[in-house]
């Protein structure tokens, strides 16, 4: 989604800032590629065990090498990273 799109569809509305939040998120782990929708999520589900399993054991990992291993995208913000986008818009007076 456009958020740029998304500010100026808004009646009456007037963009007062648009900022990244990223604290922590690594643009190194982002991917072009597509993978099915259920492969996806299997290794979201598969991840998510393994880092709490890990947790439970006080072991610490990092796990950047799973997404390009098996050509999937990672939920960063399961791990602590910050991703949002803030978009401030004021609406006019009447």
């Amino acid at each position: 989604m456009n958020v740029f799109e998304l500010a100026s569809s808004l009646p009456g509305g007037d963009l007062l800032d648009v900022r990244l939040q990223d604290l922590g998120y690594e643009r190194s782990c982002l991917r072009p590629w597509r993978c099915p929708r259920w492969w996806a999520r299997l290794l979201v589900i598969v991840r998510w065990k393994l880092v709490k399993w890990l947790r439970k054991l006080e072991i610490e990992v990092d796990l950047k090498w799973f997404a390009p291993v098996f050509q999937a995208p990672i939920d960063q913000t399961i791990g602590g990273a910050l991703a949002q986008i803030q978009l401030v818009v004021r609406k006019r007076p009447v």
